[in-house]
């Protein structure tokens, strides 16, 4: 850790790329490639030791923790809002997806709702604490993409049929 505190600009760079998802390993290989030798272990150590700092600052200004506490208290309730309101979309979507000329549409709107569901769960875990780095949240897709499939076969089937389109091989779609 003192190793890399001696040296500010690579102190920098090393915090930047951990912010951006970057393992110890990467970001040691990174500093390593700039001239500045250090292990991933030393990285690890600085970066731990940075993270008990960053709190006890916090924790020992009263105001500061209260602020800190409200700003990741408003993000939570604005991500419980955002999850409901997308549900709710969700919940209208499905009963479109019955219907082969809207299905295909509301599919891959109910997927694109789902993916932004686990962002929005994703963020809400790591402001918790409950996952760190590059750790991810993932969400099985395979129902809607089913019926995306489903529905895009009957829709070229119908497209070919008034003439707007030719398949020329049924077995892939």
């Amino acid at each position: 850790m003192e190793k890399l505190a001696q040296h500010p600009e690579y102190a920098k760079l090393a915090r930047e790329l951990k912010n951006q998802g970057f393992g110890y390993r990467e970001i040691a290989k990174q500093l390593s490639d700039k001239g500045f030798e250090i292990s991933y272990q030393g990285i690890k150590n600085y970066i731990d030791a940075l993270g008990g700092v960053e709190a006890r600052l916090i924790n020992e200004d009263d105001q500061l923790a209260t602020q800190a506490k409200e700003e990741i208290l408003n993000t939570m309730d604005q991500l419980r809002k955002v999850n409901e309101e997308t549900w709710q979309l969700i919940s209208d979507l499905k009963v479109k997806t019955e219907d082969p000329k809207s299905g295909l549409y509301a599919s891959s709107l109910i997927i694109n709702a789902l993916d932004k569901i686990s962002k929005q769960i994703e963020l809400s875990n790591k402001i918790a604490g409950r996952i760190h780095g590059n750790q991810t949240v993932n969400i099985s897709y395979l129902d809607y993409s089913m019926n995306i499939q489903k529905n895009l076969k009957i829709v070229a089937k119908d497209m070919e049929r008034r003439g707007i389109i030719k398949v020329l091989r049924e077995d892939l779609l």
